[in-house]
Parts: structure tokens; sequence; C-alpha cells
């Protein structure tokens, strides 16, 4: 993927305002109770005091302290979620509803509760808002290595609207993109591979 420095219409930056506390879930914690909330339809996340019925402020602003390598990476994911919604917006049009990625740090107060950087990242669907502490990324390097990335292609010529991550606890090997794999062909037809895969049962690539 190619970006560009600069494209940061799709952040909002809260790395200087301060957040309430809310109950440590964990990345992994937070995931399942995600996940069971989407499955129940139940947003269960009112049970652990984390939610809110209604919108909250962000906290007191405050100075932004940064380094140039912190500055890249916000760059680096403005890119990434511009990237992606063009992809979305093109394809479902007015349908489609943007949203922002609201960068944080220790803490924030979002539409959704109060949650630390421990609760990882996470969509607030009351405001539209992806909220992500950028220490979550350092947070990967210090505990895991031999990250595997493994994008999903819709077809050749179009951009991954998906990413599988693999990654191994405690290691220390860098980082890998693979090559990925392209689902459809042009006229819509699942690719061989895809076909293999995803009708077959073949086991996708990610080497060792």
């Amino acid at each position: 993927m190619q970006w560009t420095p600069g494209n940061r219409g799709d952040i909002q930056d809260m790395r200087g305002r301060s957040g309430g506390r809310a109950i440590p879930l964990g990345l992994g914690g937070f995931l399942v109770v995600l996940v069971l909330s989407w499955l129940s339809g139940t947003n269960l996340f009112t049970l652990l005091g984390t939610d809110s019925s209604s919108p909250q402020t962000a906290g007191t602003s405050g100075e932004i302290q940064s380094t140039p390598a912190e500055e890249q990476m916000v760059d680096f994911v403005g890119a990434v979620a511009k990237d992606t919604q063009d992809v979305w917006a093109d394809k479902l049009g007015s349908r489609y509803q943007r949203s922002s990625v609201a960068l944080f740090r220790d803490a924030v107060q979002s539409g959704c509760g109060s949650a630390e950087s421990a609760t990882g990242p996470f969509y607030c669907p009351q405001d539209q808002k992806v909220y992500l502490d950028l220490g979550f990324f350092n947070e990967l390097d210090r505990r895991f290595g031999a990250v595997t990335l493994f994008p999903l292609f819709p077809k050749a010529a179009e951009p991954a609207v998906r990413v599988i991550v693999q990654a191994r606890k405690g290691s220390r090997a860098g980082m890998r993109l693979l090559p990925g794999l392209v689902l459809h062909e042009a006229d819509g037809r699942y690719t061989a591979k895809a076909e293999a895969v995803l009708r077959h049962g073949q086991a996708l690539e990610l080497g060792d």
C-alpha cells in the first residue's frame, strides 16, 4: 500500500485531552464482550459500567507533546482510514456513513463511556468514531513479534479492505507483509485460490 503523509482528514486528535477511567478489560476481554454484544444485539458494556446513554465530553484540553515517529504514525493511520473509507463509500454510495478516528492517550471519554488504553482500539456507534491510543502499536511491538499481515483483496486492481493479522507472543521476529489473496475475478467469480480456500478448505499460506 502506498500512502502520502499529511492526510489527516479522517483524524480527530484528542491526545492532548484527559479522560476518565474505565474497568480494564484488556484487548482480549474487550474483543470477547464486543463479539457477544454483536451476537446478542445487546450492549453488554453497560453491565460493566463502560457505557453511557448520552454522549459525554472528551475531557479537558491540553498541549500535544509528540515525536516525529509518532506523527508519522498519525499520518499512517490517517492514510489507512481514508483509503478504507473511500473504498466503502465508492461501493455503497450514500448508504455509507464515514467515521473518524479519534486518537487519545491513556484514557478517553467517548459517546459509549470511558475507556483506557488497555481496552485496545474500539468503535463507538453512538458517536461513530474509532478510538485508538497509538501506544497500542508500541504494546504490540513490546509483547508480540513475528507479526504477519495477510491482505484480502476484493479484486486484483482494488485495495485490500480486510487484513488477517497473525502474531506470536514473546517472539522478537520482524513483521512480514505477505502477497495476500485476491478473492474475485473481474466478472465476480471466485479466483482459483479463493475457491480452494473457501470451498475446499485449503489452508491460507501464512508461513511458519
